[in-house]
């Protein structure tokens, strides 16, 4: 698409709109945002107060991935339908933009390594660029690959892209010329779970799919159980898997042979399940307008429901610790506090409204006296819940389509739609995940 044509250029546009990526100079505590058709500058080494430099890079289209290199301070922008652009922020005030290039497709994610730009280009695939001279880059190879390329990561001699209705393609560009997919892994996934040496994914109308991830590089699947309706979430203790399906309620997956999964016992829970937690001999299930269910699984061929709470609205994530189960779900619910000390008659004894409008918990995460929730619309909140009787927010983090988070170390990781992966301060690791559930 070209955005100049016969007698007509474009020469000025109003940028300013949603955020799809974000890039950060660790160095000089500065955030690049993207919004809309440009980017903001921000001082942030005052995180509680980031200061605005400049809103000067105004981009031919939206803003879709950004890649910031320290070295030469150069930011590289995934331009959409107008290709990259690099723009030289050497002085934040004043971006200066250095060269660019009309990739065939949609830019939709970019990543660099050395001399190369590698860019997640829609349905022309993955687009490698020389950038050894940032005024007049310049195509040095590709490669075609099924669905729709949404985003790149590169490490080491891999280019790792992520395809709608395809998976994850593993691309070995070794040879930049000639970059060649060496393995995938299809499917159209809902949560994994990691565990040892394996991912445990709930694979949507593919049920669990067990993926060996020793060799990052040659992720393989292993092993699979379909289970009969649409595996939504799952949690991994020991030898056992334990799958929320949308459509099938509990079910519990001998994993002890990873290449023969095979089903030892289920509940079918009277709603839609769409997460659970496990906590010593007790599934957590978020049974969407069945509210919060109990099972008891220390028996796992023949699991029993024990308790249950009827929460007001429909449930979507559920996460326990000590005495509690903090769950959520439903537009404009918030983050409900339920005593399980007596399993067979858990009541509500707090709850936090989120200020947000609308607002959606889609995950939630606890350590020690704070829950941190990923708010579908307005990104991370922390909550103190050091009195479970009044629960009340002590900071946040505003995003955009947050999906999931887990905390560990100091660090709160959150998985977005637009932005993947984030921590801390907002450092992009990796994009397009689904949420991670991880053991501490």
């Amino acid at each position: 698409m070209s955005f100049d044509s016969l007698n007509v250029r474009l020469v000025g546009k109003w940028p300013f709109g949603p955020s799809l990526a974000l890039a950060y100079d660790s160095v000089r505590n500065l955030t690049f945002c993207g919004s809309g058709g440009g980017v903001y500058i921000l001082d942030v080494s005052t995180p509680s107060n980031p200061i605005k430099l400049s809103e000067g890079i105004r981009t031919k289209d939206y803003v879709y991935g950004l890649i910031y290199n320290e070295s030469s301070q150069k930011l590289y922008i995934a331009d959409g339908l107008a290709g990259i652009e690099i723009w030289d922020v050497s002085s934040p005030t004043s971006p200066e933009k250095t060269g660019y290039f009309d990739t065939p497709g949609k830019a939709n994610g970019i990543d660099v390594s050395g001399s190369y730009a590698y860019v997640a280009d829609a349905d022309c695939g993955l687009r490698i660029i020389d950038i050894s001279n940032p005024s007049s880059p310049y195509e040095v190879g590709y490669c075609d690959m099924q669905g729709i390329a949404n985003d790149v990561f590169v490490t080491d001699h891999y280019a790792y892209t992520v395809c709608s209705e395809y998976g994850l393609s593993i691309i070995d560009i070794s040879a930049p010329s000639n970059p060649s997919e060496v393995g995938n892994a299809p499917g159209l996934d809902k949560d994994v779970c990691v565990y040892g040496s394996y991912a445990y994914v709930a694979g949507s109308y593919a049920g669990l799919r067990i993926i060996g991830v020793s060799t990052p590089s040659d992720p393989f699947e292993v092993g699979n159980f379909v289970t009969f309706g649409v595996a939504y979430g799952v949690y991994v203790v020991g030898y056992y898997a334990y799958v929320a399906d949308f459509e099938a309620g509990l079910r519990i997956i001998d994993v002890s042979t990873p290449s023969n999964p095979s089903e030892v016992g289920y509940f079918d829970t009277p709603g839609l399940a769409k997460d659970v937690y496990i906590n010593g001999s007790y599934a957590y299930v978020a049974d969407d307008e069945a509210g919060l269910r109990i099972i008891d699984v220390s028996a796992p061929s023949n699991p029993s429901e024990v308790g249950y709470y009827d929460t007001p609205n429909s449930l979507e994530c559920v996460y326990v610790s000590g005495s509690y189960a903090y769950v959520s779900g439903g537009f404009d619910d918030g983050l409900r506090v339920i005593d399980i000390s007596a399993l067979s008659s858990p009541s509500e004894v707090g709850y936090y409204a989120i200020s947000a409008t609308p607002g959606l918990i889609v995950d939630v995460n606890v350590l020690g006296s704070y829950a941190y929730v990923a708010d579908l619309y307005s990104g991370l909140r922390i909550i103190d819940v050091s009195t479970p009787s009044n629960p009340y927010e002590v900071g946040n983090w505003h995003w955009q389509d947050c999906h999931g988070v887990c905390v560990s170390g100091g660090y709160a990781y959150v998985a977005a739609a637009y932005g993947g992966i984030h921590y801390g301060d907002p450092q992009k690791l990796d994009r397009n995940l689904p949420k991670i559930k991880v053991e501490i």
